[in-house]
């Protein structure tokens, strides 16, 4: 079973994909040809689409017509059917011919007729006789099933030279016109005999018949080409690579019989029934990856000697395979019972949760396929043969201890776990073909897992109002945000992907006047400061895109807090790295308009800092009133309006200190009053230290002052114990924003180059940095004493060591990691993000007070990054404009 979800190898087409250019600017005659394979491959996956309705409506009949037991037998039989076929094969000649980038000499041809006239004559002997014996025993029946079987499985050998010489010619739209002929007459005979009460013969008869037109058609559309009687044959060069082929078959073959021997006489046929029910669904989507197969092997072996154009059509096709792919998962885990219960009926319940861990099947073969081909492209068919055999080996041992001892469930878990043997094939494709799994998938992982979130929570949140339309909008849901989340983090190629996709399906040709969608792998961008290795000029701060990232991470810690999620209540000291973002920038800032101008334009700052920050305030603030009063209950809306007026004059921080009292659904201001106070002070102060010394004294004055509010921060609370003192007042939480500042004034005093070289040898710190935060973060509550004594200093010193280390080398591996661009974007919009977290945070849990709470967590994040959003584009953007045109007047 685990075998035939891997060797439905798939991909997308590459095959008319344009070149890199060449220096001089010109491009191959395949970078400007014709998009003949492209619209193939269109056309083969909207063949196998077919396909998949016709499957899904099949399913779904056979399911409420046949009782689980009986569906056992019925899929067992389709085991068997499909593992003859695998296990007697092609000898892996149709790999052979194709895979080659030349025309394969005329020998050839002729070796593989050969060798497959001999299987069918051998297959058809052995039928004979087996048809002649089952008839004699008295199973007329039977015989006609047997019979029919053995003609497909001649028609299988019949079929794969003239297979491969359309996959050769390109001529995917005759393939794709076959095989829907095919797929319909097969339906059609399942479903009728099916009915009729012919059981498990439906299949076989069905078998027969497609595949007896279908030799018939491609042996027409192949008909011509070079003679190749009297040819001596190539069996040598064919073998060599298609044994390899056909071993790897022959271990699927192997392992797919565990389903129907092991499960169905350990378990019974009902627990059968319902693993290969969930199995057969779970197929699906990788039956539509399957369309595209015959494209993608002869793609990547016209460009088996280019090995850095492979290593890119392959990315390209994986990345394809998870934008086609990755949405049925979404569909399938946004409500799984729901979706059981009312397509399929009750009766298949159990099989839900089978359904849901064989999922990640889909997800690791629309990512590990591409990579198999550019293998076998190459000539290394060994590669999917070890692999075969190694998930032959384990499932009949590991397997077979784990469903014998914990039944479906423990064979479903099994089967989640056996997915990591992918990652050897990963590591090769990473080191021989310059494909970085993780990095080309990563962003659909992403908005795979914010999809399914999204989607399950709006389908929860709606089960009230109707089960059927509950469904349908959560999945609309998770469809809407895995397409949001792609389009917003992918990468260009990614995109430019889709446009060539699209391009073959509107037939637009791609010329010189459309550029290239392959680029190479790109290394994040990481806008660097200025400055060089022999640079004696100060260091100057550029944009940093790390920054971006450490944003994400802070405000993703705060939301965590405020959520109550057990497992990091310490994310509260995110607001620290606030601190000391804000104490950094805001400095470095300063001395270079200081050193530019010769002095500080404040009323300027001032209008900059009101223009970036009060807007988007503002908006909020006169959004959330009304919602108060309209939905509020009594406390949380007298406590919420009361704040009001101080949350808009940035004092809220010292109401909470004075009055002891929640400030309801504005609490969260206290840290941005902090900031715009220190905003308006800090400025002054360290005009007035430059004009009368020099930075460096700024520098000792600011570490000093930060000592001393730590010391006090610490004394104070030895001496009451009283949060409101230690944690809200600008005094008791200066020091983050002071080292900050001394880091900043530090970095501008120093040659750029010095900077450079200290900020290479930083990297070990850095690490350590990160390592002490994620500590702190995991045990830090606000009721606990230490964090007021030292861990506030201690999370303060150690962002300010990772922020400087990675201002200096923004190359290093904790500024890539910042750098990714789903954090970077989450750190554009962190303002947003923290202004509107907290009140639909507040505001959720009295409307929805009886909501589990998984899913009150999961709606609390989409409402508030929805906000934030909704901020970023409408209030917040067009303010910066203002602000932009302002810095430049």
């Amino acid at each position: 079973m685990t075998g035939t979800v891997r060797h439905r190898e798939v991909g997308a087409s590459a095959d008319d994909a344009p070149v890199p250019s060449a220096p001089g600017g010109s491009r191959s005659a395949e970078s400007i040809g014709s998009t003949r394979s492209t619209r193939g491959a269109l056309f083969l996956g909207g063949r196998q689409l077919l396909t998949i309705l016709l499957s899904a409506a099949a399913a779904i009949l056979l399911a409420r017509w046949l009782q689980p037991a009986d569906y056992g037998m019925f899929a067992t039989l389709n085991m068997i059917v499909f593992g003859a076929a695998t296990v007697f094969g092609d000898l892996g000649v149709t790999v052979s011919l194709v895979r080659q980038s030349d025309e394969p000499p005329v020998g050839e041809w002729a070796a593989a007729k050969r060798l497959l006239g001999g299987l069918s004559m051998v297959a058809g002997v052995g039928g004979a006789i087996g048809v002649v014996a089952v008839w004699a025993s008295g199973s007329a029946d039977l015989a006609i099933w047997v019979g029919a079987l053995v003609v497909a499985l001649i028609a299988r050998f019949s079929r794969a030279v003239p297979s491969a010489r359309l996959q050769r010619s390109r001529s995917f739209a005759t393939l794709a016109l076959i095989e829907t002929a095919e797929s319909v007459l097969y339906f059609s005979i399942v479903l009728t005999l099916a009915r009729l009460g012919h059981g498990a013969g439906a299949l076989a008869i069905a078998v027969g018949a497609k595949e007896l037109i279908g030799v018939a058609a491609q042996l027409w559309a192949a008909r011509g080409g070079p003679r190749t009687k009297g040819v001596d044959g190539h069996y040598r060069s064919l073998l060599s690579v298609g044994a390899p082929v056909q071993a790897s078959g022959l271990a699927v073959a192997a392992t797919d019989m565990f389903q129907p021997l092991f499960i169905g006489t350990v378990l019974g046929l009902t627990t059968l029934g319902h693993v290969t029910w969930a199995y057969n669904l779970t197929l699906m989507p990788i039956l539509l990856l399957g369309a595209i197969d015959r494209v993608v092997l002869p793609s990547l072996a016209r460009v088996q000697e280019d090995r850095v154009l492979l290593g890119l059509l392959t990315a390209r096709a994986l990345r394809l395979n998870a934008l086609l792919a990755f949405p049925v998962v979404v569909a399938v885990m946004v409500a799984p019972s729901e979706l059981v219960s009312l397509v399929f009926s009750d009766r298949w319940l159990p099989g839900a949760d089978l359904l849901v861990l064989f999922m990640p099947a889909i997800v690791t073969t629309a990512v590990s396929s591409p990579l198999l081909h550019a293998f076998n492209a190459v000539g290394r068919t060994r590669v999917a043969m070890w692999l075969s055999i190694a998930w032959l080996v384990v499932t009949w041992t590991i397997g077979a201890l784990v469903t014998a001892r914990w039944a479906a469930q423990g064979f479903g878990f099994f089967y989640v776990g056996l997915q990591v043997m992918y990652l050897p094939i990963w590591w090769l494709a990473k080191r021989d073909l310059g494909v970085d799994v993780f990095r080309e998938s990563r962003d659909a992982v992403l908005g795979l897992i914010l999809g399914i979130t999204a989607g399950a929570s709006v389908a929860s949140s709606l089960q009230p109002g109707g089960r059927w339309p509950a469904l349908l909008i959560g999945i609309a849901v998770g469809e809407a945000v895995f397409a949001a989340t792609m389009w917003l983090f992918e990468n260009d190629r990614t995109r430019a992907d889709v446009v060539f996709l699209v391009g073959g399906l509107t037939g637009r040709r791609l010329d010189r006047s459309h550029p290239s969608p392959i680029a190479e792998p790109a290394t994040p961008k990481v806008p660097v400061a200025n400055g060089a290795i022999g640079d004696d000029r100060p260091w100057r701060l550029a944009h940093v895109g790390p920054f971006d990232g450490l944003r994400a991470l802070a405000v993703l810690g705060v939301m965590f807090h405020h959520a109550h999620l057990p497992w990091l209540d310490g994310g509260f000291l995110g607001v620290d790295v606030f601190f000391v973002l804000s104490g950094f920038l805001i400095t470095a800032l300063l001395v270079q308009e200081r050193d530019r101008n010769g002095s500080i334009d404040f009323p300027r700052f001032y209008a900059r800092r009101a223009l970036r920050l009060f807007p988007a305030l503002l908006v909020m603030t006169a959004v959330v009133v009304p919602v108060l009063l309209l939905w509020a209950p009594g406390e949380l809306r007298s406590t919420s309006l009361a704040a009001v007026p101080w949350s808009l004059a940035y004092l809220t921080n010292y109401l909470a200190m004075v009055v002891e009292r929640s400030l309801g659904v504005f609490g969260h201001t206290w840290s941005l009053a902090i900031e715009e106070q220190f905003y308006v002070l800090w400025p002054p102060v360290l005009a007035a230290l430059l004009a009368r010394r020099s930075v460096r004294f700024a520098a000792v004055f600011a570490g000093v002052v930060a000592v001393a509010v730590a010391v006090g921060r610490a004394a104070v609370w030895l001496a009451y114990e009283n949060l409101e003192y230690t944690y809200f007042p600008l005094h008791a939480r200066a020091d983050a924003l002071l080292l900050g500042c001394l880091a900043a004034l530090l970095m501008t005093g120093t040659r750029a180059s010095r900077i450079e070289l200290l900020g290479r040898r930083a990297r070990p710190l850095a690490l350590v940095a990160v390592f002490v935060l994620l500590a702190v973060a995991a045990v830090a509550t606000t009721t606990a004493g230490w964090v007021y004594l030292f861990g506030m200093a201690v999370v303060a010193v150690s962002v300010t060591v990772l922020l400087a280390q990675i201002a200096a080398d923004p190359t290093s591996r904790p500024s890539r990691v910042l750098a990714w661009k789903p954090l970077a974007f989450i750190g554009t919009i962190s303002y947003g993000v923290y202004l509107w977290h907290f009140p639909v945070f507040e505001l959720t849990k009295d409307v929805m007070p009886d909501l589990a709470f998984r899913y009150l967590v999961v709606t609390q994040f989409v409402v508030s990054f929805a906000a934030a959003l909704a901020s970023y584009w409408l209030i917040e953007r067009p303010f910066l404009g203002l602000k932009r045109r302002f810095e430049s007047r």
